[in-house]
This record gives C-alpha cells, structure tokens and sequence, in this order.
C-alpha cells in the first residue's frame, strides 16, 4: 500500500470532519440543568465506550466556573481527574460536550495506551500533531453531534 495515499485520505477525512464539527457547533442548545450536571450527563453518555474499551471506571470531574484558561479542558491521569474550564467556552454547550468528550479520551487513552505519559511531553513531542491529541480530536468529533441528540431526547438540554 502506497503511504502517501493513506496520509492525504486521512488528511482528507480530518478536513471533512473538521467541517463537520464546526458546522454543528452553530446549532445552539439550551440547558435544562447545571454545567456541572451537563458534564456528568456527557461523561455518562460515554459508559459504553469505556465498557468497550475495557476502561472499568469514570474519571472524576470538576467544572471551574471562576478563571478563564487558555486551555478548554484538561486530564489528570495522577488523579484520574478531568477539569473543564467554563469560561474558556463562553457557554457553548456543544463545545462543552466537545471538551468533556476529548479528555474522556485522555482517560481511555491513560489506561490502554502504554505511550501515553511519555507523549504527555508536549515540549518534547508536540501538542498539534502529537498522536494521542489527534486520537482526542477525533473521538470527539466523531461522537459530539450523536451525544448532543442523545442529551436532547433525555432532556437534559434543548436545541433552540
């Protein structure tokens, strides 16, 4: 198999998807509860991967209301923890939903991927381009817009 091929059809597949994403990200939802439950409701939504993944347990989640940060969302693997930063999202819920999605990845990724402290080193190895970021984005883009219709049918948010 020509590699060349392969890394434009995947190139390819990130733009689409890339487009996709941000295509959702115009719908606009409405809460029906707290952030913080939000966040739990969307770390639920992905039980069954965790089951699939052989990953036994959630991660714990704390949702920081007071400091905005460069940074969206951010995993802890030492605490198993998961922060997300509201501010960073200036009330979007689909990039919230995004946000939790991407560093519930983390989490599985901690657990199953022997590399994944190592490639942690973003001086080292990069954050952009760096494999298990790219793993992240894709998970999330690949399972926001069907948790955010999952969440709407549950109640716990509304599109407007």
């Amino acid at each position: 198999m020509n590699i060349d091929w392969l890394l434009y059809f995947s190139a390819g597949c990130f733009v689409l998807a890339f487009f996709a994403y941000f295509m959702d990200k115009n719908e606009k939802y409405k809460l029906n509860t707290s952030y913080v439950q939000f966040c739990r409701e969307v770390m639920k939504w992905t039980g069954p991967i965790l089951v699939a993944e052989g990953v036994r347990y959630y991660p714990s989640i704390t949702v920081r209301y007071n400091k905005a940060s460069k940074k969206m969302g951010i995993y802890v693997p030492s605490t198993n923890s998961i922060v997300i930063y509201l501010k960073s999202h200036e009330g979007n819920v689909a990039e919230i939903c995004s946000t939790v999605l991407h560093e519930i990845k983390h989490h599985i990724q901690s657990k199953k991927d022997p590399a994944f402290r190592k490639l942690m080193n973003y001086k080292k190895y990069g954050y952009y381009n760096n494999r298990i970021e790219v793993e992240a984005r894709n998970f999330e883009l690949a399972h926001c817009k069907q948790c955010l219709a999952d969440l709407c049918k549950k109640g716990i948010l509304k599109k407007v």
